[in-house]
């Protein structure tokens, strides 16, 4: 059965939904990231008019798993790319979990990060649909160790 997300781009940290989220932030003045357990974040601070200031957040990846919401931050050439993910929203794909080690900072934790897939027909393919990426979104961490 397929499942669904709705994607949106949100123009400042003052957007992001006030909700207790899990992941981290990573500080540009830092050598490790911050990590977040069920925490309700004011990122605000790292941003004047709408524009980082120092420190800035380097990247960062919250989820809320009451909501189902995934919110990402990178700044890329002064400025901040912040998306937000809801797991349920009209989009239709397929969806999997992969999991990844991250930073010695995370202890044993790792990153886990949903992939949707839509459908989409391809000329190659004898304009058959196939599955092509639509966005990958944190969805909190997995603890332990997995041989891989």
């Amino acid at each position: 059965m397929a499942k669904s997300f709705r994607f949106t781009r949100l123009a400042s940290l003052n957007d992001i939904p006030t909700h207790h989220y899990e992941g981290y932030y990573w500080l540009s003045n830092a050598s490790e990231p911050a990590v977040v357990e069920s925490e309700s974040l004011d990122l605000s601070e790292f941003e004047t008019d709408g524009k980082p200031c120092n420190p800035f957040i380097v990247e960062s990846n919250l989820y809320c798993p009451e909501e189902g919401i995934s919110i990402s931050v990178r700044h890329s050439d002064g400025y901040y790319l912040i998306s937000l993910i809801e797991w349920s929203g009209p989009q239709e794909c397929e969806l999997n979990v992969r999991s990844f080690r991250g930073h010695a900072g995370f202890g044993d934790r790792r990153l886990r990060f949903r992939e949707a897939w839509i459908k989409k027909e391809d000329e190659f393919c004898e304009n058959l649909p196939v599955l092509v990426p639509a966005v990958i979104g944190f969805v909190g961490f997995e603890s332990g160790e997995r041989n891989e």
